[in-house]
């Protein structure tokens, strides 16, 4: 019998969290790094990329699967 894939107890709204997570940490430290635009912008993006765009994502994903 195959074995399962560790990663396969990860439900997808934890993926989605991860992914778009990840990515407001690249896109945080690309406009920290190279921007000169103000640490509220900065935070604000961390946000709305990292919380509030997942929170929409699984919504979504949520509704069209019922």
């Amino acid at each position: 019998m195959p074995q399962k894939h560790p990663l396969s107890m990860v439900s997808r709204e934890n993926k989605v969290f991860y992914v778009f997570g990840g990515s407001a940490l690249v896109i945080f430290f690309a406009l920290v790094g190279f921007t000169e635009y103000p640490s509220w912008v900065n935070a604000t993006v961390l946000f709305v990329v990292g919380i509030f765009v997942p929170l929409l994502v699984n919504r979504f994903l949520d509704d069209r699967g019922s």
